[in-house]
Parts: structure tokens; sequence; C-alpha cells
């Protein structure tokens, strides 16, 4: 387990207890933003992410997904996925990797055209986003409790229980995807902020441009998207920052003030506060 003063990370392995079909199980309790996730993706692997509170936003090739407390999140075999230009947000996580491949004899002791009927059924999973109608975070915590040194073969029936549970789970509750279309308000001020990253926009503006007040807008922008607006003006600035910085034709101080901060130090700390780099080292793998 790994820990500091903010965030705490637990990791099993279940290939050190002679367990091939499921992989892994992990989990964070952030209590700041960490490092971003880069994109990867798992060979015959599917990942399932249960967040148990706070929000996450993911990219799956170019579409992004935004997580709150309470939601699953699949991505299957070969998919590149990653948190894109965005970090491993404050909340708690659970993750968990299942080993899909045909090659394995078996799949949770279910065996012959049985263990393929079960994972073509995780495979065919129509929606990767929905709300939990279940307590996933009770099932994540009872393995973890299980695998201790003395595990036993009492231990390992008792964990299979608990795995073909939760799948079951996620496939029941898959049936239900989550409802990601905001609002028409707010499509539009995503397409603005979008379209004038660069400029100085208030709160204030953007809200008389959907015909709310100030603070309605900034309840109803958060609660469609996990975040106030103007966290997700800046994101979208340092998204663009790192469009500029890869091109190399701006310094970095004129990037600063083409997007509106203050100076080209500010402007260094959030960049690195959101990507784990500063203007320079991000700079520094094209070349430039």
């Amino acid at each position: 387990m790994a820990k500091n003063s903010l965030n705490t990370r637990r990791q099993i392995t279940f290939s050190e207890f002679g367990i091939n079909d499921i992989f892994l199980l992990g989990s964070y309790n952030n209590n700041a933003s960490n490092q971003l996730l880069p994109t990867h993706i798992h060979e015959n692997i599917m990942e399932i992410c249960f967040l148990k509170k706070g929000n996450q936003i993911y990219q799956v090739q170019d579409d992004y997904y935004f997580l709150r407390g309470g939601d699953i999140f699949l991505t299957f075999p070969e998919e590149a996925h990653g948190t894109g230009i965005y970090p491993q947000d404050k909340g708690v996580l659970y993750w968990l990797q299942i080993n899909l491949t045909k090659e394995l004899d078996s799949f949770c002791n279910f065996i012959g055209e049985d263990s393929n009927s079960f994972r073509q059924k995780l495979l065919t999973i129509k929606n990767r986003h929905f709300k939990s109608q279940f307590n996933f975070s009770n099932e994540f915590e009872k393995i973890f409790k299980l695998f201790q040194p003395d595990f036993s073969l009492y231990d390992k029936i008792q964990f299979y229980s608990t795995i073909t549970n939760i799948l079951i789970q996620v496939i029941n509750n898959s049936n239900d995807p989550k409802d990601q279309k905001f609002s028409i308000d707010i499509q539009n001020t995503i397409k603005y902020i979008e379209e004038n990253a660069q400029e100085q926009l208030s709160i204030e503006s953007l809200a008389n441009l959907v015909n709310l007040s100030p603070s309605r807008f900034k309840a109803k922008f958060k609660s469609e998207l996990g975040m106030p607006p103007g966290e997700f003006i800046t994101r979208k600035k340092i998204d663009y920052a790192k469009e500029l910085l890869s091109k190399g034709s701006l310094t970095i101080t004129d990037i600063s003030y083409k997007l509106n901060f203050s100076n080209s130090q500010y402007f260094s700390s959030v960049f690195k506060k959101y990507t784990q780099q500063t203007p320079t080292e991000f700079q520094k793998q094209f070349n430039y």
C-alpha cells in the first residue's frame, strides 16, 4: 500500500495467489489531485472502475466521460484510455481488471461453454458509463480483507463468490445507462469556452450568455459537469496551452499572456498543477 499525507493507494495482483482469470484490484483515496493517468491499453483485460465519491474525467479515444460519486465506468480490451489532460482527482475510486482471454481453461470457476458465455456477456455490455444501484465498495473491501498472508482455500471460495456477484451486478446495472446529455444552455457554454479559451472569461459573462443568474449558472454547471465553471475554464486553457507548446512557435511567456494569465510564473504553477510537469518539461518531449 502506497501512502502519503494526502493520498492512499492499495493494489492486489491476484497472480501472486495463483489466480489468473482476475488480474488486479486497486483503489485510491485522494485528498488532493494526483498526476494524470497516461493513455494506455490492456491486452485481453476489461477494466471496471467504481467511483465511490468525488469527480473524475476519463478519456477513451476522442470521447470524454465525466464521472461523479456512485458511477461505474468500463473500458474493454485493447481500448486506449486515460484521463487525458485531467489529473486523477480528489475522491475514492476502485478498479478491477479481469482477464477475458479464451486461452484460460476457466473463468470464475465456470468451464467450457459456460465460461465463454460469461466472458461474452461482459464483452457485449452496451453502456460503458452508468450509475450503480449496488454497494460495490463493500464487495471490493471484502476482497481486500481476504487477501492476507494466510490466504486459504476457503478464502479463495469466498473470493470467487464475491467476484461473481460483482460481475453480475455490473451486467445488471449496465442496463440503466448514465444520462450524459447536458442541457442546451450548458452545451452552449461548453462550446463557447472551448472556442474562446484564450479570452478572459468571467462567470458573469457566461451566465449572461445563457440568461441565468451567476449563482444559478454556477450551481447548474457544477451539477451537470461535476466541477465549477472556473475550473473547467482553467482546464481548457491548459489544454490549449499544451497544443501551443507542442507547436513550439511561441515562448512560454507569450503563451501565458495569450491565455490571459497574469504572468508566466503563475501560468507555470497552474500548468504543473494539472499536468504534473512544468511547461518547459512538457515542451522538451517535442525537442524544442
